[in-house]
């Protein structure tokens, strides 16, 4: 019994580890891609250009921003749908096995 309770505290020492792992990672990807979006926003507010240009180049890299989002949602969205559709199969295959085995049981005679 004692064991059964070092072990549940351990198990929840390592989710919590876990979780927090999970969150300095989330905070370190958010930082450096809010970094990335500031330093890139500098440089091209600085670079010695004339103003129509500077435009002309934010306007193109926020027109190619937002396609690569737009592309990576819609990947998100095919691959959210086959593992959807991956998971009905294998729950509509085990309900299958389930039938199955209740009829062969009505079946079986002793």
């Amino acid at each position: 019994m004692l064991k059964q309770i070092l072990e549940k505290r351990q198990r929840e020492r390592e989710e919590q580890l876990k979780k927090q792992r999970k969150e300095t990672a989330k905070k370190v990807a958010v930082t450096a891609g809010i970094s990335t979006a500031i330093g890139a926003a500098l440089g091209v507010l600085f670079a010695p250009k004339a103003g129509k240009e500077t435009r002309k180049d934010i306007a193109d890299k926020t027109k190619e921003i937002t396609e690569t989002v737009k592309e990576k949602a819609a990947e998100a969205k095919d691959k959210a749908v086959e593992v959807v559709e991956k998971v009905k199969k294998k729950t509509k295959g085990e309900d299958e096995v389930e039938v199955e085995v209740q009829d062969n049981k009505d079946n079986v005679s002793l």
